[in-house]
């Protein structure tokens, strides 16, 4: 069985992972990831969220109905029971998104719904809803020489620090061509991949800033603005994902204190820019002046 390195942890999995690269040197599993057949067992389980269940015996089981359900036993072994009709691009983002998710959360990790780079002051991450630009700007200050440390899903250890997982970024066709990406990896769901770090750097990055990103006119100059204590931490708390698996495993107070204690240690900006890409050159600017210090 393949071994894989992701965030730091020990991947041993049944299912390929091809934006990884194996690590045949690793000899102790954190995590061990199969293929198999999952009956239905959400009415044995208590709802804990809108797809994740806590079943007898506190086994989590993660079933969004589409590509397929995964069961986590003993917060360690994960089983997997994916569609017929899934393609292995598929199943891939459903491992590098909501399994290590999951997998995040039975770390005692915060995973927010981010992209994420490391700056020369430390880690500069990028949280918005979908389609705010999390991607095009990381991916651009990867194309300046700044190493991309997680894609849509920012990985933060309880000491604060940001853990380096795939070094793929997702990209729509006319954010890919405005960055001069050149061709993609793959192509999931409308989206194309493309390959902007290099798979040995691991090492975890101190998280410096959130940007939580907004839109603006197209001829508006890009801003960034402070927030205040309470809206920092209802931002942060609000962009953490699946957060009732937190809730599960350490309580409403527990998963609370978590991401308050974060956003202590850290800068939370809000970015303002207008998202047609004709002005991501100056918002890239902007940016690098205050990663730099």
């Amino acid at each position: 069985m393949p071994r894989y390195s992701i965030c730091g942890w020990q991947l041993q999995s049944e299912i390929e992972l091809t934006d990884l690269r194996a690590r045949p040197e690793v000899l102790a599993s954190d995590f061990i990831l199969e293929r198999g057949t999952l009956a239905a067992q959400a009415a044995r389980g208590i709802a804990i969220g809108p797809v994740l269940w806590q079943l007898p015996g506190g086994d989590l089981l993660f079933d969004p109905g589409d590509i397929g359900r995964a069961l986590i036993t003993g917060g360690r072994r994960i089983v997997v029971d994916v569609a017929a009709d899934a393609t292995p691009g598929e199943l891939q983002a459903f491992v590098l998104g909501p399994i290590l998710v999951l997998l995040g959360h039975l770390k005692g990790c915060i995973p927010l719904h981010a992209s994420c780079v490391a700056m020369p002051l430390g880690a500069v991450a990028f949280s918005g809803r979908a389609g705010a630009g999390k991607s095009s700007l990381a991916a651009g200050l990867a194309r300046r020489g700044y190493r991309l440390l997680a894609e849509d899903v920012c990985m933060i250890s309880p000491e604060g620090k940001v853990l380096s997982a795939a070094p793929l970024v997702k990209l729509t066709r006319k954010s890919a061509t405005q960055l001069s990406l050149g061709a993609a990896e793959t192509e999931v769901r409308h989206k194309q991949f493309f390959r902007v770090a290099k798979e040995d750097d691991r090492a975890p990055v101190p998280l410096e800033t959130i940007y939580f990103l907004e839109h603006s006119a197209a001829a508006a100059a890009p801003t960034i603005d402070t927030l205040s204590t309470n809206a920092a931490v209802a931002q942060v708390h609000g962009a953490a994902l699946m957060p009732a698996a937190a809730t599960a495993l350490y309580g409403d107070a527990g998963h609370f204190a978590a991401t308050a204690a974060l956003t202590r240690r850290v800068g939370v900006r809000k970015l303002i820019w207008p998202f047609d890409l004709t002005r991501i050159g100056e918002t890239l600017d902007m940016i690098e002046r205050a990663g730099l210090g």
